[in-house]
């Protein structure tokens, strides 16, 4: 069943009011792709939460949605919700979670960044090859 735009809305709106009761902050996962991630994006941690608290409906993927690694963070409760946008002609794939923390306070962080290329380069390299390949078949 299609999610309402109403329900993405509301997540968006609790978890702007999270973050900001959490004075503008939103806790990164700690893993080391997320430095990788970010600067492959050409943005920094503080321009990461700007994108992130930017998102609108039209962004959302998927979700709510079990959190794969909840054995990992027993003290937590919430759902994954999977957003995209282009940022610096990339597209980042941006997962949200609404944690309740078992002293009832809301931890509020995106799980993480992925990108992919979208830039005009790509293609261009798409083109080239099989003229590459024409070439060899040539010899």
């Amino acid at each position: 069943m299609p999610i309402s735009q109403k329900k993405i809305d509301d997540f968006l709106a609790s978890f702007r009011k999270a973050v900001s009761k959490r004075g503008g902050e939103i806790h990164f996962i700690e893993r080391s792709e997320i430095n990788k991630d970010l600067a492959s994006l050409e943005i920094t941690a503080a321009q990461a939460t700007k994108e992130v608290l930017s998102l609108k409906n039209e962004h959302y993927q998927k979700g709510p949605e079990a959190d794969k690694d909840a054995k990992k963070f027993p003290n937590e409760i919430g759902d994954i919700w999977v957003f995209e946008k282009e940022i610096n002609s990339k597209k980042a794939y941006i997962k949200l979670k609404l944690a309740e923390s078992v002293h009832n306070s809301a931890i509020v962080f995106p799980k993480c960044f992925m990108h992919e290329s979208v830039t005009s380069n790509n293609k261009k390299n798409e083109k080239k090859a099989p003229d590459k390949i024409k070439k060899g078949g040539k010899k």
